[in-house]
């Protein structure tokens, strides 16, 4: 079965990252930590930590948990996101640019909603962006198994929590 992403925005906005690329905000390093972690077993959308994930968005059972695993890291740094519903995170007040520790939202036509979200690890030009994303995969799934890093592009809806 073949899908597209589609990102979409309002007004483009201005891109910005630190002078060497890097990125000192906390709820980057705390996502950065989990690099690597996977369901257990794997297409379970379960296990440790992936339950840890899940019960800091409020779920008890096993579910898809990109957006848990946001806001299990935004937990960790004494904030709190917008649950485990990725159409959640979208409010216009806390929308931003592409910038280190600001939220991707990934919109999928075929669920007419924003179905994944990822956290801006680092700007790397107008075009691209690389992430931390939970139940993702290489190949960018949104039912992925892992915690990875991706590049994804650096167009779309951002929002800072």
């Amino acid at each position: 079965m073949k899908f597209f992403l589609l990102f979409i925005f309002l007004a483009p906005l201005p891109l910005h990252s630190s002078s060497d690329g890097g990125c000192e905000d906390g709820l980057v390093a705390v996502l950065t930590s989990q690099l690597g972690a996977t369901e257990k077993p794997r297409g379970s959308n379960w296990g440790h930590p992936v339950q840890e994930y899940l019960e800091a968005a409020g779920i008890d059972h096993p579910a898809p948990w990109c957006a848990a695993f946001i806001e299990w890291g935004l937990r960790r740094i004494g904030r709190k996101g917008a649950g485990a519903y990725c159409p959640n995170w979208d409010v216009p007040a806390r929308r931003t640019a592409a910038r280190c520790g600001s939220l991707g939202l990934v919109w999928y036509p075929s669920m007419r909603r924003y179905g994944h979200i990822f956290c801006v690890r680092r700007v790397i030009s107008r075009d691209a962006v690389e992430t931390i994303e939970g139940n993702s995969n290489a190949d960018g799934s949104r039912e992925g198994y892992a915690v990875v890093s991706r590049i994804r592009p650096a167009n779309g809806r951002f929002v800072k929590w």
